[in-house]
């Protein structure tokens, strides 16, 4: 894991020996110029030339294949370096045995090859080899534990798998602290991660404290503007607006905001991802004039950045629309719905379950405006898109059964509004049995439809139902 890492064997002066080390630094030289193709090739020379010399095994042909695979690792090409890393390790436990520094290299120069390559579960296998390693040379509590915990738990991380990474980030920050103290990079950046893997496993308020602790120590360490602090200030308002805190998330957005401007100007990624979570915070808080101002300079920053037929241009999109609908601006909705869904049309596809997001949309914005006919065609084509994309009993399909039977209920078409609502009702018992929200909600629009229809013992019958999930739900009536 040390760049600087040699043998520090002895070896006689020969032709051989001179060429080994003139590749090397040459191959060093050239990596550190970052061009990584010709330090490649260079390593490889001196390969050639240590193995000639010493044969295959030998710490000096150890050092080659390290280099080499590190100058494949920053040239992206992870296979290759994976090769070179798994070849490299048998070299190292015959030389050292299973319980060797070297060794314990290896695992994770493998494991970081594997991880590049989102290869996760073979990253993390390997990850936790060199961890053992490390551990059986007891010099556990040291900065190899520390570096070998701190990668395991992002792989683990990446792979979705919050509560091992939780744990291990854990363990990664009590040595962190060990070593340096309370006031450290290495202790701010633990927290970071440990904050992330709550976040993942939806403890909103575990991982807000932990990205308090990391903003407060990233501010302390940092007087100037610097892309940690910005990190996060980014990650602590997702774990605010998470937990509904959106007074607290709009405040950390704008922290966010303002770092990434002052760090890369106004056309960046960051500061479009910056304006668009301020402006659904402000969204949230019911400031809609703010809310569609931050959310237009998040779109004019995404087609900046991505260009105009992008994913984060149909994402704000998707965002400003939502805004303008709950502000009641619902022919402005109507035309960003438009352009959300050719966008999404075109960038995935008619049969997506995001262009039946982008037609459900539509048809709200439709049914707002009350354009029922338009919005009724809008539904019917979101709701067979979903049953297709996602499944006949989902939640996606779910929502379009019952958005579909309100605008059919508002054009006074009662029977196939009951349909509808007789479709939501059968869908939100297959996905939550009887007593949940969901089956209320359709037990409700069904009794309403039938009380205006004048079926009273029906809409009588209907709402009883609604009495009892309550009952169960809310504990409603109960002593």
């Amino acid at each position: 894991m040390n760049k600087n890492q040699e043998s520090t064997t002895a070896h006689p002066s020969t032709e051989d020996e001179a060429g080994y080390e003139a590749q090397m630094q040459e191959g060093q030289t050239l990596f550190d110029a970052s061009d990584y193709l010709s330090a490649e090739q260079a390593f490889t020379r001196a390969l050639e030339a240590s193995r000639s010399r010493y044969g295959e095994h030998h710490q000096a042909v150890l050092n080659a294949y390290f280099w080499i695979g590190q100058s494949q690792m920053q040239a992206e090409k992870y296979t290759e370096a994976e090769s070179v890393f798994r070849t490299r390790l048998p070299i190292a436990q015959s030389l050292y045995g299973e319980s060797h520094y070297e060794v314990a290299t290896a695992w994770h120069m493998i494991g970081r090859a594997c991880l590049s390559d989102s290869r996760f579960s073979e990253a993390e296998a390997s990850f936790e080899k060199s961890l053992a390693v490390f551990k059986s040379l007891e010099i556990e509590g040291g900065q190899d534990e520390m570096l070998a915990l701190k990668i395991l738990g992002f792989c683990q991380l990446r792979a979705g798998k919050n509560a091992e990474a939780e744990k291990h980030f854990r363990q990664e920050l009590a040595i962190a602290e060990s070593l340096y103290g309370n006031a450290h990079q290495e202790v701010a950046d633990a927290w970071n991660l440990l904050g992330q893997s709550q976040l993942g496993s939806g403890n909103n308020s575990e991982a807000e404290t932990s990205f308090r602790k990391s903003v407060d120590l990233f501010e302390g360490l940092h007087s100037e503007p610097h892309p940690h602090v910005m990190a996060a200030w980014r990650w602590l308002g997702h774990s605010q607006r998470n937990s509904g805190k959106h007074a607290d998330a709009e405040t950390s957005s704008k922290k966010w905001l303002s770092l990434g401007r002052s760090l890369h100007g106004a056309d960046h990624e960051e500061v479009a991802d910056a304006w668009l979570c301020l402006g659904r915070s402000q969204t949230e808080l019911g400031k809609y004039i703010e809310a569609e101002a931050s959310l237009r300079n998040a779109l004019t920053r995404a087609e900046a950045v991505d260009g105009k037929e992008s994913i984060s241009v149909c994402t704000s999109l998707g965002f400003l629309g939502e805004s303008q609908l709950k502000a009641g601006k619902h022919a402005d909705a109507e035309a960003t719905f438009i352009q959300r869904l050719a966008l999404s049309t075109a960038l995935y596809g008619e049969g997506h379950s995001l262009v039946g997001d982008a037609l459900n949309m539509l048809g709200r914005a439709q049914q707002g405006a009350g354009k029922q006919a338009q919005a009724i065609d809008s539904f019917e084509k979101a709701l067979a898109v979903y049953r297709v994309a996602c499944g006949e009993n989902s939640r996606p399909t779910l929502w379009a059964w019952s958005w579909l039977g309100s605008s059919q209920d508002a054009a006074g078409r009662n029977a196939a509004a009951e349909a509808s609502f007789m479709k939501q009702l059968s869908v939100a018992q297959a996905l939550y049995g009887e007593n949940h929200d969901e089956v209320l909600n359709a037990w409700h629009n069904l009794g309403r439809l039938q009380l205006r229809g004048g079926r009273t013992t029906e809409s009588e019958a209907s709402f009883k139902k609604v009495l009892t999930i309550a009952e169960v739900c809310y504990e409603i009536g109960r002593a």
